[in-house]
C-alpha cells in the first residue's frame, strides 16, 4: 500500500490541541502547530468557511509557512 502526502505530513506536523474554540468578544484565537521532526518543513495554512464566514467573521489566511529544523512550535 502506498502512502499519500497527507500520511507523511501527519507524521511531521500536527496541532498542539485537537480542538480550538473562541468566543466572538475575544477577537482572535491562537492555533499552535507542532513539528515532530528535526528538519526544515514548508506547508500551506489556509482558512475555509464553516460556521464562520469570511470576511465578516474572520480574516482569511492563505500562507506558505516554513519551520526551520530547530523550531518545534509555531503559533498562527
Amino acid at each position: 500500500m502506498q502512502k499519500d502526502s497527507s500520511d507523511s505530513a501527519n507524521q511531521q506536523l500536527g496541532f498542539k490541541h485537537l480542538k480550538y474554540s473562541v468566543v466572538e468578544s475575544a477577537g482572535f484565537v491562537t492555533i499552535t502547530i507542532e513539528k515532530k521532526v528535526a528538519e526544515d518543513i514548508s506547508f500551506w495554512v489556509r482558512t475555509i468557511d464553516g460556521t464562520a464566514t469570511a470576511p465578516t467573521d474572520y480574516q482569511t489566511k492563505n500562507e506558505l509557512i516554513t519551520m526551520k529544523a530547530h523550531e518545534k512550535e509555531r503559533n498562527i
